[in-house]
């Protein structure tokens, strides 16, 4: 108990607590990727619990979390955590597993999903949609962000082949997305 909370960023430190965690973290994140027993039981969250024990090493007992800060889809479904609170970051960590009839999916492939590790290379440039009768506002902006920028980058399809950035002529053609603002290259 303590221990600093791990989780719900961001996580609001002073500049001498950054300075002094910062290397200490880095330290700590290789040090628990070298242990196989912590590298197999913490996986991909490795460097949160490497930061919470620097934290910890550092002296920093206490951290406050601000959880309206931050959406966690699919667990987190509306676009603000309460009246007057709403979220301003999208973390997408989880797989967005939804049925055909829009019903959310846990620990199943959905009919309709979107996972970031899905992905060894970018995604294509144009996610397909949920399903029609999901009721998840935040995993239909995060994907409709995701889509508008894929559109709106030059050259996109030729990143998504290649994985390398290319140069090209392509010009932007207006967006579908009311939102986006168009710069030509």
């Amino acid at each position: 108990e303590t221990i600093a909370p791990m989780g719900n960023s961001p996580t609001f430190l002073s500049m001498k607590q950054m300075r002094d965690v910062v290397p200490l973290w880095q330290n700590m994140s290789v040090a628990i990727f070298k242990d196989k027993e912590a590298n197999e039981k913490w996986g991909w969250v490795q460097e949160m619990y490497a930061f919470t024990i620097s934290l910890y090493v550092i002296g920093v007992r206490h951290v406050d979390l601000i959880l309206h800060m931050m959406a966690q889809p699919p667990w987190d479904s509306r676009m603000q955590m309460g009246p007057g609170r709403p979220y301003y970051i999208l973390h997408y960590t989880y797989g967005n597993d939804f049925s055909a009839e829009g019903k959310h999916t846990p620990g199943k492939f959905g009919f309709w999903r979107f996972d970031k590790r899905t992905y060894s290379k970018p995604p294509p440039r144009r996610l397909g949609d949920p399903p029609e009768k999901m009721q998840n506002d935040i995993v239909r902006a995060l994907i409709s962000h995701i889509n508008e920028a894929t559109e709106n980058i030059p050259c996109w399809d030729e990143y998504y082949k290649t994985g390398q950035l290319a140069e090209c002529d392509e010009k932007i053609p207006n967006s579908i997305y009311p939102t986006a603002q168009r710069r030509q290259p």
